[in-house]
């Protein structure tokens, strides 16, 4: 695409950047402790960034004591695995990017055998289940009994 300028036309020089407001909160308190990386770059919470429309590298540096729970995307900006620290943003045009960290451990329910107890009702949690959960042996092949309990389920 070209632009008239006067009597001689000029090449456009590409899309104008796209600002990522940044949002790092931590048991649902907005904290500056800690910092997201975005193509080696650190970046605290209320930042505004301006990002080529593209794909960079995305993590997150930990302050004290903070456990990874998961990355929220709004509008045209997406990630790759809302669930690993580590993964990779795309960018397609301005949005919100929030990184969500908890005091206490998240953890992933796919490859569950036994299970953890959380006591109380940790904040920063979605969803909580109360019930039997089954102890299965590590193979998966038969059931060895059952833990009456409940559990947090922080992927909603």
């Amino acid at each position: 695409m070209s632009k008239r300028v006067g009597l001689r036309t000029m090449p456009s020089i590409g899309a104008a950047p796209c600002a990522v407001t940044i949002r790092i909160y931590q048991d649902g308190e907005a904290t500056s402790e800690h910092t997201i990386k975005i193509a080696a770059k650190s970046y605290s919470h209320s930042d505004t960034p301006r990002f080529a429309k593209g794909t960079y590298s995305l993590s997150w540096n930990a302050g004290n004591e903070a456990y990874f729970y998961k990355w929220e995307t709004a509008e045209n900006i997406a990630v790759e695995n809302e669930y690993e620290g580590t993964t990779n943003l795309t960018v397609s045009c301005g949005g919100t990017l929030t990184l969500k960290l908890t005091s206490k451990a998240a953890f992933n329910y796919d490859n569950l055998v036994g299970a953890i107890w959380l006591e109380g009702n940790p904040s920063g949690y979605d969803n909580s289940h109360t019930g039997q959960i089954e102890v299965k042996e590590p193979a998966g092949l038969g059931l060895i009994g059952e833990i009456q309990g409940g559990c947090y389920d922080n992927r909603a």
